[in-house]
This record gives structure tokens, sequence and C-alpha cells, in this order.
């Protein structure tokens, strides 16, 4: 599911990312891969699912009074909207008959990714109808993934360090900028700080690949402070750029 800096399409709903920038998803040997929507409809098991990114969360804490992220999950539940908050303060495609964004049913289970913690309630209505909803914190900063038992509708949350999940992005992402943005983002989240060596190297394909316009501010520029491996701070666009 993409995000808000993924290389698709910003307008909600967002469009997949495409098939080929994961260029090592092989259909053969990961044959549950696919790319999908945000937000996301789906059934498995007999349950009915409904998950976004979080954007939809994060544009209602900018323009609602303070509350918890299941408060805002629920609200939206009430509300029957998905993100109520387009196109006002969040871009969307414009629809003249059916709304994607509305919810025309209850789901069993609605998810929001990138938050910062892992929460979960389980909504009873008076018709009997339920529906679990739960946040998932984002994985570059937490190392944790959300676990659902389809059986009990019960949740946890798990730490990769614990063993019970061992990502390998290069694994699925080879293409080589993909591969070099991959090593950035595994060496920031070991607390390593990059040379301007390898942060240009990576900036500056991964810019070049998705065809943006960037020049580099003058910190990275031919300086012998910058040339002889001394660590880079991030600008503030770098540092946007690449959160996941």
């Amino acid at each position: 599911m993409p995000g808000a800096n993924d290389p698709t399409q910003c307008l909600i709903p967002q469009q997949p990312i495409p098939r080929y920038v994961f260029t090592g998803a092989d259909e053969k040997k990961y044959s549950n891969f696919q790319t999908v929507t945000n937000p996301y409809r789906f059934s498995l098991g007999g349950l009915q699912f409904v998950g976004t990114s979080g954007q939809n969360l994060n544009d209602l804490a900018r323009l609602t009074s303070p509350s918890s992220e299941l408060e805002k999950m629920e609200r939206t539940l009430n509300m029957s909207n998905l993100f109520p908050t387009v196109p006002d303060t969040l871009s969307g495609f414009p629809f003249s008959t059916r709304d994607p964004l509305i919810l025309e049913q209850l789901p069993h289970v609605y998810f929001c990714g990138n938050q910062q913690k892992f929460e979960q309630k389980l909504i009873e209505y008076d018709d009997g109808k339920r529906c679990l909803i739960f946040t998932i914190p984002r994985f570059c900063e937490t190392s944790e993934v959300a676990l659902l038992n389809l059986r009990t509708l019960k949740t946890k949350c798990k730490t990769s360090d614990g063993g019970v999940v061992n990502v390998r992005v290069s694994h699925i992402i080879k293409s080589s900028v993909l591969s070099r943005m991959a090593k950035c983002l595994k060496a920031v989240m070991r607390g390593e700080e990059l040379t301007v060596n390898v942060k240009t190297n990576i900036f500056s394909k991964v810019v070049e690949w998705m065809g943006e316009l960037y020049k580099p501010d003058s910190r990275i520029k031919t300086n012998e402070s910058t040339q002889n491996g001394k660590p880079y701070t991030f600008t503030k666009f770098e540092t946007d750029f690449f959160k996941v």
C-alpha cells in the first residue's frame, strides 16, 4: 500500500506503486506479493478489511481537537467516510457518481498505518455488529509489526528483534536505485550517519529515477568539509523524502 512519500501520485485514493519498481519480487518466489491502492478494501478468511496508510488520521489531527488515533478512526467510521478532509486539505480525485472513500458497509477490521504506536479497540454497536480497529506503528522507527488472529480477532504487536519477523528489504527491492535507497534506510534505522559520498550517490540517483528536479544546497557542493567522508546532515527536504 502506498503512503505519502512513495513513488506514486499523491491524490487520494492513491494508485498502486508500479509493479516494476519491485524488480526482486518474482511472482513465482513471492506469489502473495501485490501492490494495492490507498485506501484498500479486501476480504480474507471471511472477514471484510479496510485499511489506509494513515494520511486520514494525520490530517484530522491538524484540524480537530486533540484526541487519540483510535478516536479519530472511530469518528471516520461514524461519518462513513475514510478521508473526511478530502478534497479540502488533502488532494483527491473528483468523483461524479460513486465515491470510493465512502464506507457503504461496516468492515470487520479497520486499520491505519504510519502511526506512533500500536493501539486497538473492538467497537460493538447496538445492532450487534462489531468492528476491530487498530493502528500500525511506523516500522522504520519501531521495528514493530501488528499480527491479527483471523479466528479470534485478537491482535498483538511484535518487534522484528524478537525473531517474529525477519524483514529483508533487499530481497524484494533489487533494482540499482531502490537497493541503494533500501541500504540508506537500513543505515538510518540502525542510527548510522551517512557520509556525504554515500548520501550524494543515493539521493541523486533516486531523484534522477523519479524525474525530480532538485539541486542540493551549498553544504554538499565540492568543498573540503564534505569530500573527506565526514558525516552529512540531511536537509528537511531529504529527511521528508526518505521517510517511509
